[in-house]
């Protein structure tokens, strides 16, 4: 599956992002992430085993996160981390998903 450029015709998803917050707020922060297709990805064993695996590091990676509870479906998956943004370099919630293999 390649990528594909982006067309403002097509995507035309709101963000439902709240204006003015700022993600690094010391607070617990709820995320749904989905496979693009709605395909059941997250029933492949090795790929399960990875998104586990890359969900244990994020501490690891990230200063001032605590993880919380963790749920994989088999298209999509639901997780809760806190964020301290009151740690050096505190990461933002988009640094923590965008930059994690999750």
């Amino acid at each position: 599956m390649g990528t594909q450029k982006y067309n403002p015709d097509y995507y035309t998803r709101k963000s439902i992002r709240l204006a003015g917050h700022d993600y690094t707020w010391s607070r617990a922060y709820y995320v749904t992430i989905r496979a693009r297709l709605h395909e059941p990805v997250f029933d492949v064993p090795e790929l399960r085993t990875v998104v586990e695996k890359n969900w244990d590091a994020l501490p690891e990676r990230f200063l001032g996160i605590t993880l919380d509870e963790f749920i994989i479906m088999p298209d999509h998956m639901h997780f809760i981390l806190w964020l301290n943004g009151l740690a050096e370099n505190a990461p933002t919630l988009g640094k923590v998903v965008g930059h994690s293999s999750l």
